[in-house]
C-alpha cells in the first residue's frame, strides 16, 4: 500500500491565549502527516517513541506526531498560538487519518501540560485536497495555492509558519519549498524548520534459544529482557533544518542583489548573524544598494572603495557553519558578476557594465554620464579631461560673446559708448554694432521700442521634417533686449552671422557632434592630448554625447531649457550613425556599445603602454 501522507498548515491567534507571554501575532504550521500505521485503540503510552528537542522530550506513535507537538508549543512559547488547522489531504488520508488526527490533537492538548493554553480553546481543521494521482507539481502546487489563499489571505491577515518535513511523497520537499515560498510573498515568514528522526533499535539478546521449550520460567525471562530492552532503547530526535531553509534565502537574496542591485532580503537572511566580518560587508552592501538606487553619486565614491575593499579581503575559514560555507562561496559568485575576478578591482566601467546586464539603465546612464570623463583620464585614453572633447558644445564666437553681453547686463549705459572699436574679434565686434543699429532702428531715444508685438528676423522652416521655429523679438526696452540675446542662441546667432539662409543648418545642438567630426577627419593628428586613434577617440565621444542627450531626455521628459536642441541633436545622430535611442533595447545597445569602445581603448592604451617600455 503506497504511504500517503498529510499536509498542514496551522494557523495562530494571539488572542486566544492568557498568561504573561508576549503576543506577537499569528502563526502557521506546514506540514504532511504520514497515513496512521496504527489504530488509535492501540496506542498508548507505553508503546510510543520518544523525541527530544534540546531540553525538551514528546512522545508519538506516528512519524509526525512528535514534531507537530513541538511545533504547536514552539509556537506559543513564540506568543504565536494555534487557531486553525488548515491540511492538505488525499481521500486516502481523509478516509483514514483526518478524524484520529484531530483526536490526537485534542489529547494532546489535554494530557500535556506543556500545551495547556490551548484548553477551551476551538481549534477549526479546514481540510484541502491533495491530488494523489496528480504527477504534475506544478499544477498540484498551483491547485494548493488557490486553496490556500482562499482560506488564509481573506482578511489580508498575517502570521509567521512552522514548518515539519518529516512526511510526505518524494515530490514533498519541492512542493513545501513552493508553499513556504508562497506563503512568504504575502508577509508569512519562515520561522522554523524540523523534521523527526526515529531512533535507532538497539538489539538485546535474549536468554530463551530458539527451538528449545517455552517453560514458565522462560516466558518470565522474556518479559524482564523485553522490559530491559525497551529501557536501553534510545529516544528518536526532532531536528532543526532552518540552516537548510535559510541557505535558500541567502541564495535569493545573492540572485535579487546581483539582478536588481537591492540586497534587502540578502540583509534579512543574517539579522542573527554574529560574525562581525559578514555584518560589516552585509552593512556595506545593504547601503551600497540604496545609494545606487537614488543614483547618489557622491555616496557612491565614498562607498564604492570601502565596498571595493571588503569583497577583495573576505576570508572564512569555516568548514562546519553553513552559512558562513555558503556566504564565502556567494561572495566569489558577488565578486564575478560585478567582473572582479579573484583578484580584480571593482571599477565604475564594471560597475556600468553590471547595471546594463542587469536592465538598471536609469542608474547606468547616470553613472556613465558623471563618471566615464573621470575614468578615461584615469585609465590614460586621454591625457587630461579636455573641455573640447567632453563639455556642452557653444560655438567659440558665442562664448566670447555671451561674456560680452553679461558684462552689460542691467547697465543702463548706451551700447555706442562701449569701445566696440577695441574688441580684438571682429565677427563679435560686427555683432555689437549690429546691435547697435538694431536699437537705433526699433528704440526710441528713451530705448523702449517702437514697434507692436514681435518682430520677426528669422522665418519659420521646414527642415528634414522638423519645424524650426521663427525667430522673433519682443523685447519692450533695450535692456531687456540684451538680456534676451544673452539667453537665447538664435538670435546671438542672428547677431553675429546674420544669415538666415544658412541659419537652420549651422544652428548646432547642444550636444556636441562637432568634436569627433573633427576627429574623423583626422584634423586632430598629433594631438598630445589624444592617446588613441582618431577613430577610436571618436567612437568614444560618440557614444558619450549620445547617452547624454539620453540621460537628459530621461531626466526631463520632454520640457525645460535645451529640449529644442535634443530634438535637433537626436536627429543628427540619427541621419549621420543611423543611430535610434527610442526604445529600451535602443538604450541597452547603445550603453553596450558605449561600454565596448571604452573597453577597448583602454586596452590599447594598456598595450601601447607596455610597448613602450
Amino acid at each position: 500500500m503506497k504511504n500517503y501522507r498529510y499536509h498542514a498548515i496551522v494557523i495562530a491567534n494571539v488572542s486566544h491565549v492568557g498568561g504573561s507571554r508576549k503576543m506577537n501575532g499569528k502563526s502557521a504550521i506546514v506540514f504532511f502527516l504520514s497515513e496512521d500505521k496504527k489504530d488509535e485503540k492501540d496506542k498508548n503510552a507505553e508503546n510510543a517513541i520518544s523525541y527530544k528537542m534540546n531540553e525538551e522530550t514528546f512522545l508519538g506513535h506516528e512519524s509526525t506526531d512528535a514534531g507537530i507537538q513541538y511545533l504547536l508549543w514552539k509556537a506559543a512559547e513564540n506568543g504565536e498560538p494555534i487557531e486553525k488547522i488548515i491540511t492538505l489531504v488525499s481521500d486516502t488520508v481523509r478516509a483514514r487519518t483526518w478524524g484520529s488526527f484531530q483526536k490526537r490533537v485534542e489529547r494532546w492538548i489535554a494530557e500535556d501540560e506543556r500545551l495547556s493554553f490551548y484548553k477551551g480553546k476551538k481549534i477549526e481543521f479546514v481540510d484541502i485536497e491533495y491530488d494523489e494521482i496528480q504527477n504534475d507539481t506544478g499544477k498540484l502546487a498551483a491547485k494548493v495555492y488557490y486553496k490556500i489563499s482562499e482560506h488564509i489571505f481573506q482578511n489580508d491577515e498575517k502570521m509567521s509558519v512552522y514548518m515539519d518535513c518529516t512526511g510526505g511523497l518524494r515530490d514533498t520537499t519541492f512542493l513545501m519549498i513552493m508553499i513556504i515560498r508562497y506563503l512568504e510573498y504575502h508577509g508569512m515568514p519562515c520561522k522554523e524548520v524540523v523534521y523527526s528522526k526515529m531512533p535507532l533499535r538497539k538489539k538485546v539478546q535474549t536468554a530463551v534459544k530458539v527451538g528449545n521449550p517455552v517453560s514458565k520460567e522462560s516466558q518470565s525471562a522474556n518479559k524482564e529482557i523485553q522490559s530491559v530492552q525497551k529501557e536501553t532503547q534510545p529516544a528518536g530526535e526532532i531536528c532543526q533544518v532552518n540552516n537548510v531553509y535559510r541557505m535558500f534565502q541567502l541564495l535569493n537574496g545573492v540572485d535579487q542583489f546581483t539582478r536588481t542591485g537591492n540586497a534587502d532580503l540578502l540583509k534579512l537572511c543574517y539579522q542573527e548573524n554574529d560574525n562581525p566580518m559578514i555584518t560589516k560587508l552585509l552593512d556595506t552592501i545593504v547601503e551600497f544598494s540604496h545609494e545606487m538606487s537614488l543614483c547618489n553619486i557622491k555616496r557612491i565614491d565614498e562607498i564604492l572603495p570601502q565596498l571595493n575593499t571588503e569583497l577583495k579581503t573576505y576570508t572564512s575559514d569555516s568548514t562546519d557553519d553553513l552559512f558562513e560555507c555558503v556566504f564565502t562561496d556567494m561572495v566569489k559568485l558577488i565578486r564575478k558578476k560585478f567582473g572582479m575576478g579573484d583578484e580584480g578591482n571593482l571599477s565604475y566601467l564594471q560597475l556600468i557594465s553590471w547595471c546594463v546586464e542587469n536592465n538598471m539603465l536609469q542608474q547606468a546612464l547616470v553613472l556613465y554620464i558623471e563618471k566615464m570623463p573621470e575614468y578615461y583620464v584615469e585609465k590614460g585614453v586621454f591625457l587630461e579631461n579636455n573641455s573640447e572633447f567632453m563639455k556642452d558644445y557653444k560655438i567659440p564666437n558665442m562664448e566670447v560673446f555671451e561674456k560680452k553681453l553679461k558684462e552689460i547686463i542691467g547697465i543702463d549705459l548706451p551700447l555706442d559708448s562701449m569701445m566696440i572699436e577695441e574688441i580684438k574679434d571682429e565677427r563679435i565686434k560686427v555683432a555689437f554694432k549690429r546691435i547697435n543699429n538694431f536699437i537705433k532702428t526699433y528704440y526710441d531715444e528713451n530705448g523702449k521700442r517702437t514697434f507692436d508685438g514681435k518682430k520677426k528676423v528669422y522665418n519659420e522652416a521646414q527642415i528634414e521634417g522638423n519645424t524650426v521655429k521663427a525667430v522673433e523679438i519682443e523685447s519692450k526696452n533695450k535692456n531687456k533686449l540684451i538680456n534676451s540675446i544673452y539667453h537665447d542662441r538664435s538670435l546671438q546667432h542672428y547677431f553675429l552671422y546674420h544669415d538666415e539662409e544658412n541659419y537652420y543648418y549651422t544652428l548646432k545642438p547642444k550636444y556636441s557632434i562637432k568634436s569627433f567630426y573633427f576627429l574623423e577627419e583626422k584634423k586632430y593628428e598629433n594631438n598630445t592630448k589624444i592617446c588613441i586613434p582618431n577613430l577610436m577617440s571618436a567612437d568614444v565621444l560618440k557614444y558619450y554625447f549620445v547617452l547624454k542627450l539620453i540621460r537628459n531626455q530621461v531626466s526631463h521628459a520632454g520640457g525645460g531649457d535645451g529640449y529644442e536642441d535634443d530634438i535637433y541633436a537626436k536627429k543628427l545622430y540619427e541621419n549621420k550613425y543611423n543611430i535610434k535611442m527610442d526604445t529600451f533595447e535602443d538604450v541597452k545597445v547603445l550603453l553596450q556599445k558605449g561600454i565596448e569602445i571604452s573597453k577597448t581603448a583602454t586596452e590599447y592604451v594598456k598595450q601601447h603602454a607596455e610597448i613602450d617600455k
